[in-house]
């Protein structure tokens, strides 16, 4: 098709030879800047410079940009500009530009311009920025007030921020401000804008989505009926996870599971109630079921981790804490493997920080782990302490650390730790605090 579009181009432009070369004017050398919807283009090593009061830009360097292919044909002095949905060519000299749409390719459109593209004194082809975008509907701004003060910047906003051609099909998945929708080689929208819209599967349907309330639900269109325009879904966006299955498709809302068959019925005979379920991580999910047990499921529905547990902590960097009768694990999100913590006491401080007591030799050591079971810190009994008894029930210990800062902690007076503190890292935000044996946060002070 494409080798058609360009064929058509030259034939136009043998057609209409205008032979000769203008002569162009350089300005001032690096002063003229493109940016392409907010980015700046590097023009490699020719810089965009007026001629006769017209940009005139190195043609590859700012089209490929644009996701454009540009092709240059020595033997007619031609370039050619092809968009995903239109095209020009120009020749050098020419003052007239060829413009083809792809979904009528035989209606070459003559576009007249002020200034032709041209050769410069390094063989580099430069052409008409404004009219050349323009004709592949990008938009083109300057702000003339600060043109005149010497910053002379020039704005290229394109139709859509991405483009994805389905020649297949012919029709093309776009995007802007973060919207998503298809459109055919006219630019007909084929569906509704969406938030999210995945890839078309080999059965003709598509993943699509749509904020709501700041959350995404999810439903299908099929695009194998393209003859009514816009295609609505026939499922609704209203399932925070679908994903298909033989015969239909597995579905998540809210803490309800259900099948759907291939045409979006629901089989209510497949539905489940979780008492609770976390949002998917990697495809899977944790969930506590009407026995009041934890497991782990995936999004087609599927035990992945068995509901057995009576503590599943959320996962943090790909591991979680899970708790079965007195014995706590480390499970794995990627593969739910599973492995058992193995030391005299745990006890949980957040979903990634664990207090672990060993014993060896009849001594006891107390350390800091995280949910993948990796020692992060241990407890330092060393630092210089002192206590003040604030009253008959309470007593202020007051850790002094290396960089001369405190760390104070209240404790009953029959229950003063003696083994130290330890600095950890939050994960949340990254946050540096000191904890004591029991899992309490120090509060520190200059």
């Amino acid at each position: 098709m494409k080798k058609v579009f360009s064929i058509i181009l030259i034939v136009f432009i043998f057609a209409t030879v205008c032979v000769g070369v203008c002569a162009y004017e350089s300005n001032e050398p690096n002063t003229i800047k493109i940016y392409l919807n907010g980015k700046l283009v590097d023009t490699k090593d020719t810089n965009a410079m007026l001629i006769n009061g017209r940009t005139m830009v190195p043609a590859r360097a700012v089209f490929e940009a644009m996701g454009c292919k540009v092709n240059w044909n020595a033997t007619i002095q031609t370039v050619q500009v092809s968009g995903t949905f239109d095209g020009v060519a120009l020749k050098i000299g020419n003052k007239t530009m060829s413009k083809v749409k792809r979904y009528e390719q035989d209606n070459v459109i003559p576009v007249e311009m002020e200034v032709p593209a041209q050769i410069d004194e390094n063989n580099r082809t430069l052409i008409p920025l404004r009219a050349v975008a323009e004709a592949l509907d990008a938009v083109v701004i300057t702000n003339n007030e600060d043109w005149n003060k010497g910053n002379r910047n020039i704005y290229i906003e394109s139709q859509y921020d991405t483009v994805e051609d389905d020649k297949e099909r012919g029709i093309v998945k776009v995007s802007k401000n973060e919207e998503y929708w298809y459109v055919d080689y006219a630019k007909t929208a084929v569906t509704k804008k969406y938030d999210f819209i995945g890839n078309i599967d080999e059965l003709g349907r598509v993943k699509v989505g749509t904020d709501t309330a700041g959350k995404l639900k999810y439903g299908y269109i099929n695009m194998n009926n393209l003859s009514n325009f816009p295609i609505k879904p026939f499922i609704p966006c209203q399932y925070d996870s679908i994903e298909p299955i033989d015969g239909g498709f597995a579905c998540f809302s809210g803490t309800e599971y259900s099948k759907l068959s291939d045409s979006g019925a629901t089989d209510l005979n497949s539905r489940i109630i979780y008492q609770e379920i976390t949002p998917f991580v990697n495809g899977k999910a944790i969930a506590k079921n009407s026995e009041g047990k934890y497991g782990y499921i995936d999004t087609f529905g599927n035990e992945v981790v068995k509901f057995e547990y009576d503590e599943f902590r959320a996962f943090c960097n790909g591991f979680a804490f899970a708790k079965k009768d007195n014995t706590y694990f480390s499970i794995n999100n990627e593969d739910a493997t599973i492995v058992e913590l193995k030391y005299d006491e745990i006890k949980i401080i957040d979903d990634n920080t664990a207090i672990v007591v060993k014993s060896e030799n009849s001594q006891k050591s107390y350390h800091i782990i995280n949910a993948e079971n990796k020692t992060i810190a241990n407890f330092d009994d060393s630092l210089t302490s002192n206590e003040e008894k604030l009253d008959d029930t309470q007593v202020k210990v007051t850790y002094i650390l290396s960089d001369g800062r405190k760390v104070a902690f209240t404790y009953t007076v029959d229950n003063v730790p003696s083994k130290g503190i330890a600095q950890v890292t939050t994960n949340a935000d990254g946050a540096v605090k000191y904890i004591d044996v029991y899992g309490n946060n120090g509060i520190v002070t200059e």
